[in-house]
């Protein structure tokens, strides 16, 4: 699988990769079949840069600039298809047809991509990087009418025709893992003439290519539907906003209201999550004041931790917060954030680089591009007004968890199998929330449905109680930003299905789930995040508060009719939650000088972490046969 837990400090540095992608070649022999990639990642090298396709083939061939004998192939590592050259390669796609054909599936420079890629974080190489390469042009807008949108949408017809005609089955319109094997390559041989740009233009591609795969079963509008499903499973991860002082090299979220003795800092940091369906939603914490520390230097708002009452800033479900085609943040809509005191801060503007940072300082920024200077419209920055106040800062954030496809041996919805089988998502649960903590608290339930896309929203009753959320069933419409079912009652999205796990000889047909708890609709709830961990800086220090994880596994629900599902962590242990809101409130109250705080404050910071479980809930029908 893809990483379950990255280190926002192991994504700062370049050495993080282990070495499953390993090669040592013979330089003489050039092979004709090779499942290795083009490179070797070792920790005594720093020169592999590791891509990871964006579709999930396996078996693509290509080659490295720097290599004029070898010609290597994609391959499966994990929950994820990878391949590598040397940093500075261009990278040349193709399938090997005949002695006098093949299909050409683009080049890509690496430089483009970035200049930092690990074996545990490589960096996506998407479709439109492979158009890209065919048109000698970036697309400049997500439409049909994009010369090179068009050709990304060839080479998606190709690998669902692939993966629909030539694979398992696959459903048109759901994007899934494919090995490309002398089976589903059986009639490629037989193309009499090459596949190059003039051919996907002209859309002579198609008939080319008849004697191996028909790309005109898939239509222009479920390319394109394919095309944004796998965009967004690209951007999909948390994106995390920490303090400084726990990365060192970045700033994390700063800035200042007001001049000399009315000046005024803010600190800040959050947590995100973009789902698969394109909208981005969580929560962030902010400090504000005059730090004791009376020099202008990030060690002087740090201080604010310890001495300033957290505010809590909501994130409600938006989408656009990443612009797919320049991977620039506020090109449509700016991402707001909405405090507990109802002030709105937005972030205008900023790039997601080497996909994994977004860099808010001119320092940082040099850093992990190797520019000499950043321009102006790339750096990451923000605004807010509390009334009174006009605060404007940067701000340092890295895309982590990463989520990947979804197999459709476990991870069966309605949206991916054919007429006649069994399908189980929608998939309605109550969760069951308890706090470890020497007071007592009442458990609380919350419904949830993990939809036939993969990601999770609420399923609230009406008349729903503190401690009682749980659902019933209801059904929405998920083209809508916010949602409210057919009975009434607002829904709120939460979380996603990262990956999958399928291993039926150890009964594990597991799904890796996270979800962020933004709200006061959640009461208790509130900030609790499920899946994911984060560091927190405490009186002694950095502290890591560690969920270890959360998976469902599904192997009872779907191999025996009555069978049920079971929420652990990574380690089949007892699955937790923690609320780093909650533990930056009892920091605030054990480290400041005479805090004062309410009754809620009070409970909150006995709040902590605590277990979790889940159950089927009463409403849901197990494997429902699609008509």
């Amino acid at each position: 699988m893809l990483p379950f837990s990255i280190s926002t400090l192991c994504l700062m540095l370049t050495a993080c990769g282990g070495g499953s992608n390993n090669i040592d070649e013979d330089p003489r022999v050039k092979p004709e079949d090779t499942t290795a990639v083009g490179c070797t990642i070792a920790s005594s090298s720093d020169s592999c840069f590791p891509f990871m396709l964006e579709y999930p083939i396996a078996g693509i061939q290509y080659t490295c600039s720097s290599d004029t004998i070898n010609t290597f192939k994609t391959q499966v590592n994990g929950n994820s298809v990878t391949g590598g050259c040397d940093k500075g390669d261009t990278i040349t796609f193709f399938l090997n047809a005949n002695d006098t054909s093949r299909v050409e599936l683009g080049s890509v420079k690496l430089s483009k991509l970035g200049q930092v890629s690990t074996d545990d974080s490589p960096v996506h190489l998407t479709t439109l990087d492979m158009a890209e390469g065919l048109t000698g042009q970036a697309a400049t807008s997500l439409e049909q009418s994009d010369a090179t949108v068009k050709v990304a949408l060839d080479l998606i017809k190709i690998f669902q025709a692939i993966g629909h005609q030539k694979t398992d089955s696959n459903v048109i319109g759901d994007v899934q893992p494919i090995s490309l094997s002398s089976t589903s390559l059986e009639g490629l041989s037989n193309i009499t003439q090459k596949v190059d740009l003039t051919a996907y233009q002209n859309g002579q591609y198609a008939a080319i290519l008849k004697p191996w795969i028909d790309v005109t079963q898939i239509s222009d509008t479920e390319a394109m539907a394919v095309l944004k499903q796998a965009i967004n499973i690209t951007l999909g991860a948390v994106y995390q906003a920490d303090p400084p002082i726990l990365i060192t090299v970045t700033d994390g979220m700063i800035g200042y209201s007001g001049t000399g003795d009315n000046k005024n800092t803010l600190l800040g940091s959050f947590f995100l999550l973009s789902d698969r369906q394109g909208y981005t939603q969580g929560y962030g914490l902010q400090w504000r004041g005059k730090p004791t520390v009376t020099s202008e230097t990030i060690a002087s708002a740090i201080d604010l931790i310890k001495t300033a009452n957290p505010i809590f800033m909501y994130a409600s479900s938006q989408q656009n917060w990443i612009n797919p085609i320049n991977d620039r943040i506020g090109t449509v809509d700016k991402f707001k954030f909405v405090t507990s005191n109802n002030e709105n801060l937005f972030i205008n503007q900023g790039r997601l680089i080497n996909d994994y940072m977004a860099a808010g300082s001119e320092t940082l920024y040099k850093y992990i591009t190797g520019e000499d200077s950043a321009p102006a419209n790339d750096l990451a920055k923000w605004t807010m007004s509390t009334g009174s106040e006009n605060y404007a800062g940067v701000v340092d954030f890295v895309k982590a968890y990463p989520i990947s496809y979804l197999d459709r041996h476990v991870f069966r919805s309605i949206k991916n199998i054919n007429p006649g089988e069994k399908y189980y998502f929608p998939l309605y649960a109550t969760l069951r929330f308890k706090v470890t903590s020497e007071q007592t608290f009442k458990d609380v339930d919350l419904g949830i449905v993990i939809d036939e896309f993969g990601d999770i929203r609420t399923d609230i009753k009406a008349g729903a109680t503190d401690t009682d959320m749980s659902g019933q069933c209801g059904t929405v419409d998920n083209s809508q930003v916010n949602l409210v079912d057919n009975y009434g009652v607002t829904q709120y999205r939460i979380g996603t299905v990262s990956a999958t796990n399928y291993q039926p000889n150890q009964n594990d047909y597991a799904i890796a789930i996270r979800m962020i708890l933004s709200g006061t609709q959640f009461n208790t709830l509130d900030g609790v995040l499920l899946g994911l961990s984060g560091t927190v800086l405490g009186n002694s220090g950095v502290i890591t508060v560690n969920s270890g994880g959360a998976k469902i596994n599904l192997y009872s629900l779907l191999t025996n009719e009555n069978g049920n599902i079971n929420l652990t962590n990574y380690s089949n242990g007892v699955a937790q939650w923690v609320n780093i809101y909650n533990n930056y409130k009892a920091i605030y109250a054990q480290a400041a000088e005479n805090p004062v705080l309410t009754d809620k404050e009070k409970d909150q910071i006995a709040r902590l972490t605590g277990t979790v479980s889940v159950s089927l809930a009463s409403c849901y029908a197990r494997g429902q046969v699609k008509p």
